[in-house]
């Protein structure tokens, strides 16, 4: 976690915060825009695979997933001044991550949507906020890195 400063730290608290307002809907978003570009990412999960494409953005299933995935950086954002917690999860997220085969260049190809979903959140662009987004998203790529499958 020392990748952040005291900065970033603010900066990623205070967008989630904005994040909060709309959570399951911007994350159905950042997910939706991911699946549109990278189709063959809704196999990584066996709930996704029976549903067929079309039906995705009405799905309850993508949906609980999305919110878990948002509880799950909100957790990490909430937890930067301390250490240990965001290390907890992002072990907890890692190892989910890494049984089902996702790598860091799958993670990497979020951090468009993600961004999208933090300038619309913004009202506009903002260098600081998206580095420090993209920073996180790395980190939580290279843990997942760390406990993949050899």
């Amino acid at each position: 976690m020392k990748n952040f400063s005291v900065e970033d730290r603010q900066i990623l608290y205070d967008t989630f915060k904005l994040f909060e307002k709309d959570l399951a809907s911007n994350g159905l978003r950042i997910f939706l825009e991911t699946l549109s570009e990278n189709p063959e990412y809704k196999y990584f999960w066996p709930q996704f695979r029976a549903i067929p494409d079309s039906s995705l953005i009405s799905s309850c299933v993508l949906r609980n997933f999305a919110r878990t995935y948002m509880n799950a950086l909100k957790e990490i954002v909430e937890g930067l001044n301390n250490e240990e917690i965001p290390k907890k999860v992002l072990q907890r997220i890692s190892i989910k991550h890494a049984r089902h085969n996702i790598q860091l260049h799958h993670i990497k190809k979020m951090v468009r949507p993600l961004m999208e979903n933090v300038r619309r959140a913004l009202g506009r662009r903002d260098e600081n906020a998206e580095r420090a987004w993209e920073t996180l998203l790395h980190t939580i790529g290279a843990f997942t890195e760390h406990y993949k499958p050899i």
